[in-house]
């Protein structure tokens, strides 16, 4: 259900504004705010990660996934003749796909135990991927799809 939530928001914002760099801004609190979060917890409280790089990793990662959704929208806008619904849907996907992504690479290399993490047993991240990504994939899509049509419905009653 987190990318359901995660793409309307994102790609209702992006659609809104239409300025390059608002998927990344909204990531922006994940960045700056999350950093003394995950400081706090995953390495004072209970040292899980491997470093502070194991933080500023996780900071990183959550703006490359704003940056994602920037980077697909614009290039599906300006390079393919698609509709702006399925533009929206289609970057929602996307940025879902690079955040599941980005998740698996960094409980990989950024915990003290990474390499267990590719464990595909049921009860670990991975082994619930393939449940997961398919779950992952059609929410974000509706996602997408529920922004664009939020947004149409905005600006029509503007």
């Amino acid at each position: 259900m987190f990318s359901f939530f995660n793409s309307l928001i994102v790609l209702l914002a992006i659609l809104r504004v239409k300025v390059f760099g608002t998927g990344l801004l909204i990531y922006l609190p994940w960045a700056s705010v999350g950093f003394f979060i995950e400081m706090y917890f995953e390495l004072i409280l209970n040292p899980v990660l491997i470093n502070i790089w194991g933080v500023i990793g996780w900071c990183l990662f959550g703006l490359l996934t704003g940056l994602s959704a920037d980077l697909s929208y614009w290039y599906l806008r300006k390079k393919t003749s698609l509709k702006e619904k399925y533009t929206a849907s289609i970057t929602a996907m996307i940025m879902s796909l690079v955040f599941f992504i980005l998740n698996v690479i960094a409980s990989i290399f950024f915990y003290k135990n990474g390499m267990a993490n590719l464990n595909f047993s049921p009860s670990t991240f991975l082994g619930n991927a393939y449940f997961g990504i398919p779950w992952m994939i059609i929410n974000s899509l509706f996602g997408g799809y529920v922004a664009y049509n939020l947004n149409k419905d905005l600006t029509k009653n503007s």
